[in-house]
C-alpha cells in the first residue's frame, strides 16, 4: 500500500511538474520551431495555461518579417478559451478568442504583399484527403488594435487605429454568421462594419458606415489620378454591401454618402474648387459590372476658381497624364437627379498686363436622367453676376477695380448632351452685364479703360467632347448705352445700342461670321489738335505696353466675315484746333448699310446718307477691298451745304472768311493700284467772301476776285475739276491733289477773267466795301449802336441808285461771353433792387442808375461774393453766372437774340423804308461758338442791278 501511494504520489508530482512546465515547454517550442511551422520567426514573453478553464493567455507576441529584423505583427495579449469536451465529437471548439493590442504592418511591393508567404499551402503531397475539419470558434474579438499599410511603389502610408472586431461565432456548419468591426480612421474618423453571412442561402449582407473621415489622409492616392496640392473634406457614408458567396458578380453596394467642406488646390496651393456639402444617394453600385446608379447627387454652395494665362489655365493640367492608360468602354451609369445650390465661380485672367477678375454667384442647376444609355441630357442652370465697383485712379489715369458688389443680374444656361454622339448644346443668356468687367479683354484691341455700357447676349454653344475643333458659338448680343471716354472723361464715342447676329464663331479654327451688326444712334467726337487727335493711342492695346516687339510678327490665320453692318441715326462731332481759329462741325442722321466685310480678298459695298451741320445733306455709295486698299470706288453727292461754317478753313488757306454760299458737290472716284480717275463737280450759289485777314498760313490766291468773276447772271459759280493720277506713286495723296488742283483752278480763273470787268464796277465794289462790312454789336445788348445805324443808312442810300438790291444779315456771336455779360447785368439789377427797394426795373430812373453803376464798385463785389456759391477762386463773371443760374441765363440769352432780330427788322422797315423782299436776316444756331468772334451782323451779300457776274461784300 505504501508502495502504491508512493507511485501515485510520484505520478501526481510528475504530472504537476509537467503541467507547470508545459507553458514554458510550449513557449520554447514555438520560439524554436516557428520558422518550421509558419515560415516566420516568432517571439513571446509569456504563456500561461489554466487547467481549470482550459484557457491560454500569451503576452507580447512578435511575428517578424522574413528578414527576421522588422516586425510584421505583434499582439500585446492573446487569450484563447478551449472547450475540450467537444473533442469527443471530433469538433475543435474555442469558446472565446480575443486579441488585445494587435498591430499589423502590411506592405505592398511590386511583387506582392509581405504576407503572401504565410498564405502558401503546406500540404504534403503524400497526404491523403480526409474529411473536412469540424470547428467552432465563438466570441472572436479585437480591441485596441491598429493596422499600418505602406504602398512601397507609390511611397504612401495609411494607418488605422483603435481597430475593434466582434464575431459571435465562426463554425464549419454555420447557417448564419454575424460579424462587427470598428476602428479609427485618422484622428477623428471611425469605420463600422456589421455583417451577416447566410451559409444556407450562400449570401451575405455587410453594413459599412464611416463617420468623420478626413479626406486629406488619402491625398497621396488622389494624386495618382489628379495633380492636386491639397485635399480637404470630411466624409460620412452608410452603405450596405450585399451579394452571393457563389456568384461574385451579384455584388451590390447601396446607401447614402455625404462630404462636408470639400476642396482641393492645384500644385501651387491655389484653390481650384470647394463645396460646402455633397450629398449622394446611391441606389446601387455593381463593382464587377462597372455600373453606377445614383438617385440624387446634390452639391451645396460649390465654388470653382478658374484662372488662365497666356499659355494655359489652372485646370488644364489637373488630370495626370498617363499614356496608354486603359479605359473601361463598358462603364454604365445613371444619375436620376443632379442638383447644384448656391454655387459660385471666380474667373481670373492673368494673360493681360493687369489681372482681370470676375465672380458669379447664386448658381442653381438641375440635371435629370444623366445616364450612359441616354442619347440626350437636359441641363438647366441659373446664376447671378457679381459686378466690380470701379473708381478712377488718377495716378494710373484709368478705371481701377476696388471691390465686388451684389447685383440682381442673371446668367441662365440650359442645354442638352448627346451621350451617344458625344455632342453637347448649351444656351447662355445674360442681361445688363457691365462691359467694364471685360475692359482688360477689350484692351487687347483698344484702350477701353473708360468705357460704360450694358451687355445682353443669347448664345448657343455646340461642340463635341473629344473634338474641340468643332466647337461653334452662335446667337445674338446687344450692348446698350455704350460710352467710351478719354482719360479726361471726355466722350470719344457713344452708341445707343449695338445689335450683333452671330451666325457662327469657331474659336479653334479662328473663324467668325456675323450675319448682321446694327448700330443705333452712334456718335463720334473727333478732335484734331496740333499735338494729334483725341483718338491717338486709342487703338494701341494697353496689354501691349512695355512689351518688346517681335522681330517677325506671327501671321494670323484668323478669318472673319460680316454679311451686313447697319448704322442708324449716327452722328459725328468734329473739331479742328490746328487752324488759326477752332473749327467745329456736326454730321448727324447718319444711316449706312455696309455689306460683305471679309478677311478674304473680296469686294465690300456700302450705301450711306447723312445731314451736314443741320442744313446740307450727303448721300452716296462705295465699294472697297480690305485686302487691297487701293481698289476703291465712290460716288457721292452733297446738297445745300452752307459754306460760312467753313470760314476757319478759308481764312487758313486763302486769308478770307467765306460768309455766305450754298454748295452742291458731285464727287466720283474710281481707283485701282496704278490708276485714279476723280471727278469733282461743284455748284456754289451766291458765294460771298469777307475782307482779307492777317492769317500767315494763307496762300496767295485771289479767291475773292476769282469767285466774283466766275459767277453767272444767277450769282452761281460752277467748277468742274477732273483729276487723274497714279496711287502707287509714293508722293500721291488724294486730298492734297484735290487741294492743289483747286488752288490752281482759282488762280487761273482770276488771272484770265479780271480784265473783263469794267472800271465802274471796280470802283463801286471798292466804294461799298468801305461803306459797310459788319454791324458791330455789344455783348448783352440788343439795340444796334447809333454809329452802325448811320453806316447802314449810308449804304442803303447808295443802293437806291442801283436797279435792284438785296441785303443779307447773318448774326453771329459767342454765346458764353454773351451769357457772362447778361449774368453781370442781371446781378447788378438785383443789387439795385435790394439797395433802392425799386419795384420796377424799366423806368428811366432805374435805367440811369443801372448805367451809372460801376462793375468794380466794392459794394457790388461784396454782394456778389455773399450770394455766390462758387469757389472763392472763381472769377466775377463765373460767380454772377452761378447766382443767376443756367436756366435763367438760357432764357435771357434767347430773349436777347430774339430782340436783336426784331430791332434790326424794325430799323430796316421803319427807318430805312425797306420791304421784306429787300433783306434777309439769319440767326446763328450758336452750336459752334468757338468759331465766332465779337457779336455782330455780317452784311453778307449785295446784288447790284443787272451787272452780270458782280456780287459785292
Amino acid at each position: 500500500m505504501k508502495t502504491t501511494s508512493k507511485i501515485i504520489l510520484g505520478i501526481a508530482l510528475a504530472l504537476t511538474l509537467l503541467i507547470l512546465s508545459l507553458p514554458t515547454l510550449i513557449k520554447q517550442y514555438i520560439t524554436d520551431h516557428s520558422k518550421e511551422l509558419i515560415g516566420r520567426k516568432v517571439d513571446l514573453d509569456d504563456l500561461n495555461f489554466n487547467l481549470l478553464t482550459f484557457s491560454v493567455r500569451m503576452t507580447n507576441i512578435k511575428v517578424y518579417e522574413r528578414n527576421e529584423k522588422a516586425i510584421f505583427a505583434s499582439i500585446k495579449e492573446l487569450y484563447l478559451d478551449f472547450s475540450p469536451w467537444r473533442l469527443r465529437d471530433d469538433v475543435y471548439a474555442v469558446s472565446e478568442i480575443s486579441f488585445d493590442g494587435l498591430f499589423m504592418n502590411i506592405i505592398m511591393a511590386n511583387n506582392g504583399f509581405n504576407f503572401d508567404d504565410l498564405l502558401e499551402s503546406k500540404k504534403d503531397k503524400n497526404t491523403q484527403t480526409t474529411k473536412p475539419i469540424q470547428y467552432v470558434i465563438q466570441n472572436i474579438s479585437f480591441k485596441n488594435s491598429s493596422l499600418a499599410f505602406f504602398d512601397e511603389q507609390a511611397n504612401k502610408h495609411v494607418k488605422f487605429d483603435n481597430l475593434k472586431l466582434r464575431l459571435p461565432e465562426l463554425a464549419w456548419d454555420n447557417k448564419q454568421s454575424d460579424v462587427g468591426i470598428d476602428f479609427n480612421l485618422g484622428e477623428k474618423g471611425k469605420l463600422y462594419l456589421n455583417g451577416m453571412v447566410n451559409h444556407t442561402q450562400k449570401s451575405y449582407s455587410i453594413n459599412i458606415k464611416v463617420d468623420d473621415f478626413d479626406l486629406s489622409s488619402i491625398k497621396d492616392y488622389a494624386t495618382d489620378h489628379v495633380n492636386i496640392g491639397e485635399l480637404q473634406g470630411t466624409l460620412w457614408f452608410d452603405y450596405t454591401l450585399q451579394g452571393s458567396l457563389s456568384e461574385i458578380e451579384d455584388m451590390v453596394l447601396s446607401g447614402t454618402g455625404k462630404i462636408k467642406d470639400f476642396g482641393f488646390t492645384d500644385i501651387n496651393n491655389q484653390t481650384l474648387a470647394t463645396v460646402k456639402e455633397i450629398n449622394a444617394d446611391l441606389l446601387y453600385f455593381k463593382p464587377t459590372r462597372s455600373a453606377y446608379y445614383f438617385k440624387t447627387v446634390k452639391l451645396t454652395q460649390p465654388h470653382v476658381a478658374f484662372a488662365y494665362d497666356k499659355t494655359s489655365n489652372n485646370w488644364s493640367k489637373l488630370l495626370v497624364d498617363k499614356p496608354n492608360q486603359p479605359t473601361n468602354p463598358n462603364l454604365t451609369y445613371i444619375i436620376r437627379s443632379l442638383i447644384i445650390e448656391n454655387g459660385t465661380a471666380a474667373i481670373t485672367d492673368n494673360s493681360l498686363e493687369e489681372t482681370f477678375t470676375y465672380e458669379m454667384k447664386d448658381a442653381n442647376a438641375t440635371a435629370n436622367n444623366i445616364a450612359s444609355a441616354n442619347e440626350k441630357l437636359l441641363i438647366d442652370f441659373v446664376a447671378s453676376m457679381k459686378m466690380p465697383e470701379l473708381v478712377w485712379d488718377e495716378s494710373k489715369q484709368k478705371m481701377t477695380q476696388i471691390a465686388f458688389k451684389s447685383t440682381s443680374e442673371k446668367l441662365t444656361l440650359s442645354g442638352t448632351v448627346d451621350q451617344q454622339k458625344k455632342q453637347y448644346t448649351v444656351n447662355a443668356q445674360v442681361n445688363n452685364l457691365d462691359i467694364q468687367l471685360f475692359k482688360n479683354q477689350l484692351s487687347k484691341y483698344a484702350n477701353f479703360d473708360n468705357a460704360q455700357g450694358k451687355l445682353a447676349l443669347n448664345y448657343t454653344i455646340e461642340g463635341q467632347f473629344e473634338n474641340n475643333t468643332n466647337l461653334t458659338i452662335s446667337g445674338t448680343s446687344q450692348i446698350n448705352n455704350l460710352v467710351v471716354t478719354d482719360k479726361n472723361q471726355n466722350t470719344l464715342t457713344s452708341i445707343n445700342t449695338i445689335d450683333a447676329n452671330l451666325a457662327y464663331y469657331k474659336p479653334n479654327q479662328d473663324v467668325i461670321f456675323f450675319s448682321s451688326i446694327e448700330l443705333s444712334q452712334p456718335h463720334v467726337n473727333y478732335i484734331v489738335s496740333k499735338k494729334g487727335t483725341n483718338w491717338d493711342g486709342f487703338f494701341t492695346p494697353t496689354s501691349s505696353h512695355n512689351v518688346e516687339p517681335q522681330s517677325e510678327p506671327e501671321k494670323s490665320n484668323f478669318s472673319y466675315h460680316i454679311e451686313t453692318i447697319l448704322i442708324n441715326n449716327g452722328s459725328i462731332a468734329f473739331k479742328n484746333d490746328t487752324l488759326n481759329r477752332a473749327f467745329q462741325y456736326k454730321i448727324n442722321n447718319i444711316n449706312a448699310s455696309i455689306n460683305q466685310i471679309s478677311s478674304q480678298d473680296r469686294t465690300s459695298f456700302a450705301l450711306f446718307t447723312a445731314t451736314l451741320n443741320n442744313e446740307g445733306s450727303i448721300e452716296g455709295n462705295t465699294s472697297f477691298n480690305l485686302k487691297q486698299t487701293k481698289r476703291l470706288s465712290i460716288d457721292a453727292k452733297i446738297k445745300n451745304l452752307q459754306l460760312s461754317t467753313f470760314s476757319p478753313y478759308s481764312e487758313y488757306n486763302f486769308g478770307r472768311p467765306i460768309v455766305n454760299g450754298l454748295l452742291t458737290y458731285d464727287f466720283s472716284l474710281d481707283m485701282d493700284v496704278n490708276r485714279m480717275d476723280n471727278k469733282n463737280h461743284l455748284v456754289i450759289a451766291k458765294p460771298v467772301f469777307g475782307e482779307k485777314t492777317k492769317d500767315a498760313t494763307a496762300a496767295n490766291v485771289p479767291i475773292k476776285i476769282a469767285f466774283n468773276l466766275l459767277k453767272d447772271k444767277n450769282d452761281v459759280v460752277t467748277i468742274d475739276l477732273p483729276l487723274k493720277g497714279n496711287p502707287s506713286d509714293p508722293k500721291f495723296k488724294l486730298s492734297e491733289e484735290i487741294k492743289r488742283a483747286f488752288k490752281d483752278y482759282l488762280t487761273k480763273a482770276a488771272t484770265q477773267s479780271v480784265k473783263k470787268v469794267g472800271t465802274t464796277v471796280t470802283e463801286t465794289v471798292t466804294s461799298f466795301a468801305k461803306i459797310i462790312e459788319t454791324l458791330e454789336l455789344k455783348y448783352g445788348e440788343s439795340k444796334i449802336p447809333f454809329k452802325q445805324e448811320e453806316l447802314l443808312s449810308r449804304m442803303v442810300s447808295k443802293l437806291n441808285e442801283s436797279e435792284t438790291y438785296k441785303l443779307t444779315f447773318i448774326h453771329v456771336t459767342n454765346a458764353t461771353k454773351e451769357k457772362e455779360a447778361l449774368a453781370l447785368q442781371e446781378v447788378k439789377i438785383r443789387y439795385l433792387v435790394d439797395r433802392t427797394g425799386a419795384k420796377q426795373t424799366n423806368t428811366k430812373l432805374f435805367k440811369v442808375q443801372l448805367s451809372l453803376l460801376s462793375d468794380n464798385k466794392p459794394a457790388l463785389i461784396a454782394y456778389i461774393n455773399q450770394n455766390s456759391k462758387a469757389s472763392s477762386n472763381a472769377t466775377i463773371n463765373e460767380k454772377c453766372m452761378d447766382i443767376v443760374g443756367e436756366a435763367s441765363l438760357n432764357s435771357l440769352f434767347n430773349q436777347l437774340v430774339k430782340e436783336r432780330k426784331e430791332d434790326l427788322q424794325t430799323y430796316l422797315s421803319s427807318a430805312l423804308k425797306l420791304s421784306a423782299k429787300d433783306y434777309d436776316i439769319k440767326m446763328d444756331d450758336f452750336t459752334s461758338e468757338e468759331n465766332l468772334r465779337a457779336p455782330r451782323f455780317d452784311v453778307s451779300k449785295v446784288s447790284l442791278g443787272n451787272r452780270t457776274g458782280a456780287t459785292f461784300e
